[in-house]
């Protein structure tokens, strides 16, 4: 059996429906089609909903772009994951909403090759002079 990376390699088509994924395709849905017939209820629910979103399970292999693994987001949550780890949490539901927001930002600005500092003056300024609060999303466009 062929494995994404090694099909995209070769400058195969990865296609779910006849590219060179299509023999493991089609064993894993006969799989995960014979786990929704199950007898056991939460498996045959939670293969239900699995084949709900069937489709977008292999979005990698028809969009060009769009990798097989969440490597990516694994990375972007890594140091949120971590500072949750050794900091034991923040104890309360506005300092989590907090934290949630500035670790985004953090990694939006990182994402965007764009400092966190900066970001953060700019909408203390803002706030502060009664503008408006600047999009993390500007410096992208």
């Amino acid at each position: 059996m062929v494995t994404a990376r090694e099909a995209a390699e070769r400058g195969e088509s990865l296609d779910w429906t006849d590219g060179a994924l299509a023999p493991l395709h089609i064993e894993l849905l006969d799989a995960v089609e014979a786990g929704e017939r199950s007898r056991d209820s939460e498996l045959s629910g939670l293969c239900g909903k699995v084949l709900d979103i069937w489709p977008a399970l292999w979005s990698f292999t028809q969009i060009p772009g769009v990798e097989a693994t969440n490597n990516v987001a694994e990375r972007a949550i890594r140091h949120a994951v971590l500072w949750r780890k050794c900091s034991g949490g923040t104890g309360s539901a506005e300092g989590e909403r907090f934290v949630e927001r500035l670790l985004s930002m953090r990694e939006t600005c990182r994402l965007q090759d764009r400092p966190l500092h900066g970001y953060l003056v700019e909408v203390h300024r803002a706030r502060l002079g009664g503008g408006m609060i600047p999009s993390p999303l500007d410096a992208a466009a």
